[in-house]
C-alpha cells in the first residue's frame, strides 16, 4: 500500500540534517521539533520507527495511520497495566 503523511518529531535528534530519502521533507517548528512529511510503500518501517521515537514521534496524517498508531499503542499500556505474571527466572 502506498501512502504519505506527517509526522511530528518533537525532539531534535528524530530529524537529522539530511534527508533518509527524497521523498522525505522537513519543516522545522519554532520549539525545535519538526513535522516529517513521508511518501512510504507501506506502514511496517514506518511504525517501527516511530515506535522507537515515542513518545517524542506523533502521527499527524493520515488520519487512517494515526488511528491505527493510536489503536496499537493503547493496546499495548492494557497490555502492560494488567498485573504482572510470575517471573520465569530460577
Amino acid at each position: 500500500m502506498h501512502g504519505h503523511g506527517q509526522v511530528h518529531a518533537a525532539d531534535p535528534r528524530l530529524h537529522p540534517e539530511e534527508d533518509v530519502d527524497q521523498s522525505e521533507k522537513k519543516m522545522p517548528l519554532p520549539d525545535g521539533g519538526c513535522v516529517c512529511m513521508y511518501t512510504v510503500a507501506g506502514t511496517v518501517e514506518i511504525k517501527k520507527w516511530i515506535y522507537s521515537w515515542l513518545p517524542y514521534a506523533e502521527v499527524l496524517e493520515p488520519d487512517w495511520f494515526r488511528n491505527r498508531v493510536q489503536k496499537d499503542l493503547s493496546a499495548a499500556l492494557k497490555h502492560h497495566a494488567r498485573s504482572r505474571r510470575p517471573s520465569t527466572k530460577s
